[in-house]
């Protein structure tokens, strides 16, 4: 099955969920952002992807506005991270 970011990713979050976090320089709109495979120095590649789901698991801060457990696995199987 195709991943499609617009309608498996994005959608995740709400409209507020994006803007509080943009506000925090994580663009969870943005496929250019999520998508992105380059690493730091926390994750050897797809960095921006694995610090949201830490986010979401409660493993970083500060925490995702969803912050459920839920929420993380349907990200961690729609992302393929």
């Amino acid at each position: 099955m195709v991943t499609s970011f617009e309608t498996d990713i994005a959608i995740l979050f709400t409209d507020d969920d994006a803007q509080c976090m943009r506000g925090k320089g994580v663009n969870l709109r943005s496929f250019g952002y999520m998508g992105s495979d380059h690493g730091d120095d926390v994750f050897t590649d797809h960095a921006n992807a694995n610090h949201v789901l830490a986010r979401l698991e409660g493993r970083e801060l500060p925490r995702m506005p969803l912050g459920s457990s839920e929420s993380a696995s349907r990200f961690r199987q729609r992302s393929h991270i």
